[in-house]
This record gives structure tokens, C-alpha cells and sequence, in this order.
């Protein structure tokens, strides 16, 4: 496996590099695909037997690929570097994904980065034994790097989130407790200006009600003195 030395394009640019080989048969083209594909920074490696061409794109030193050719086909090579297409680099960007993962030995370490530099969509991988991490640099999404890891290589990985999404993931529930507590309050208050409306209006029902209620007036008649009276019994009685 090519190691990227000083001058590696890993983590610059990406270029595309046309190798000019004799190709004999499929098996040594495959050879050569195999080995380039596990080589840190390589994104693809495509080839064309029948015109012997070998097109390898990534973040890669296009003399290291040239030498590691060479060293594998044992053939004269002819290396064309490419201008990298616009269109091309804004298909799908690459992303970085760290994760947690227990690595128990150099050779557990080394034949996980070696499975993972296998697979299509990942282009480098850099390992941290003492802090049980792998980060992974390509464009294949982080969950299906979890599932490769558990189904293929029956290992428990867990993705890490990095301290300034953490601290967003904070900010974002920050913020959506601030809105229920808002609502919250002016729910609260409609409750009460509803309630003080049904108050209102039934003291003006109370004070409508009342205000038609008729006047009674009481006359007080003097009347005259019974005491010389025919009708009453008690009254004197005047020879």
C-alpha cells in the first residue's frame, strides 16, 4: 500500500492522472486496480484495457501512483496529469466522519484501514490507537460506515460528533425550549384576558338585570279619627 509522503495532495486538491501502461489481460489490470485502490487519498481507479489507460483521481502525489504503476506492471509508463473539471468536483463533496471504535492491536488498527480503504467511496483513512478512533475522509454517508463496520467486520462503532455540532445540537434545543416556553405564555395569557371578558360580561348582565326592577312607593293616608265612628263598636257613643 502506497503511504502518502511530502507533497501528497491529501487533504488539498483533487486531481485526476492518466497512466499510460501495457495492459496484457484482465488479471493484471485488476492487479494494478486492486493495489491503487488501497492507496490513502485514491477516490476511484478506472481501466481501459483496450487503449492500456489507467485514470486514478483523488488527493494523491501523481509521481507516488506513477512509481507504485511502475513497481507493480514492471512496465514504462507514460503519466498524464488532467485538469480537474469543475462540474465534476461539485457532485458530491467529500466529508470527514470520526468514530469510536475498539481497536485492540496495531494489526486490528491496520486491517480495519485497509477493509475501509477497500470499499469505493472512501478515499483516506487515519487511525488513533491510544484514543480508539478512526477518521474517515469520502463521500459515503456515516451511517453506512457504521453498518460496514458491524456487518463486515463485526465491530461496534459509534459515530463522534465534533464539539461545534455539539454545541449547535445545544443551541438548537435551547432554542426550541424558548419557543414552548413563549407559547406557553401566551396561552396562558389569552386564557386570562378570556376569562376576564367572561367576568365583564357577566357583571353587565347582573347590572342590566337590576337596573329594571320597578320602583315601589309606599303612600302613608291619614286618615280621620274613628272615635265618634258608627262602625266602630268602640267608638263614643253621643246621646
Amino acid at each position: 500500500m502506497v503511504k502518502p509522503a511530502d507533497g501528497a495532495a491529501e487533504g488539498g486538491a483533487v486531481v485526476t492522472v492518466v497512466y499510460k501502461v501495457h495492459l496484457h489481460c484482465v488479471q493484471c489490470a485488476r492487479e494494478i486496480q486492486k493495489r491503487l485502490r488501497r492507496t490513502q487519498g485514491v477516490q476511484t481507479v478506472d481501466v481501459d484495457i483496450e487503449s492500456s489507460e489507467i485514470k486514478v483521481k483523488g488527493r494523491v502525489n501523481p509521481t507516488l501512483i506513477y512509481e507504485e504503476v511502475i513497481r507493480i506492471s514492471k512496465k514504462k509508463v507514460e503519466m498524464v496529469v488532467l485538469q480537474p473539471k469543475v462540474a465534476e468536483e461539485k457532485k458530491k463533496e467529500p466529508t470527514t466522519t470520526t468514530l469510536k471504535v475498539h481497536l485492540h492491536c496495531s494489526k486490528c488498527e491496520n486491517d480495519l484501514k485497509s477493509r475501509l480503504l477497500n470499499l469505493k467511496d472512501v478515499y483516506a483513512v487515519r487511525s488513533d490507537l491510544q484514543a480508539q478512533t478512526l477518521t474517515v475522509e469520502g463521500t459515503m454517508e456515516s451511517h453506512k460506515l457504521v453498518e460496514y463496520i458491524h456487518k463486515k467486520v463485526r465491530k461496534h462503532a459509534e459515530i463522534v460528533t465534533p464539539a461545534h455540532e455539539e454545541i449547535k445540537v445545544e443551541e438548537q434545543k435551547a432554542k426550541e425550549v424558548k419557543k414552548i416556553i413563549e407559547a406557553k405564555k401566551i396561552s396562558e395569557e389569552a386564557e386570562a384576558e378570556a376569562e376576564a371578558k367572561k367576568i365583564e360580561v357577566k357583571v353587565n348582565k347582573q347590572m342590566t338585570s337590576t337596573s329594571h326592577v320597578p320602583h315601589i312607593v309606599y303612600y302613608h293616608v291619614n286618615y280621620a279619627p274613628q272615635w265618634f265612628s258608627d262602625e266602630n263598636p268602640n267608638a263614643c257613643h253621643v246621646m
